[in-house]
């Protein structure tokens, strides 16, 4: 399940962040914001898209705010039916 295809935008990841950072609080959501940041550094990383996955879900009732503040992340948690490479 690694071999996961997905064109991650690092400028719009790093952007992602800024705004979580400047519109939650930063404690409730560090994991979140780690994820992020490695993803930023390593996009074509498919164990941090899953791991990215797993950390948003545990954000629970956070993750409205969470998208309502960096909605790129929509883009990245979004699926390719057609498992089309980018």
């Amino acid at each position: 399940m690694t071999n996961v295809f997905k064109d991650i935008d690092p400028t719009r990841v790093k952007r992602s962040i800024h705004l979580l950072k400047q519109n939650m609080n930063e404690g409730d959501i560090v994991p979140l914001l780690e994820i992020l940041q490695q993803l930023a550094e390593d996009p074509t990383n498919g164990e941090l898209l899953i791991r990215f996955s797993e950390v948003f879900e545990g954000l629970g009732i956070m993750q409205g705010a969470a998208l309502t503040y960096a909605p790129y992340l929509t883009i990245i948690l979004s699926d390719d039916p057609f498992n089309n490479p980018p």
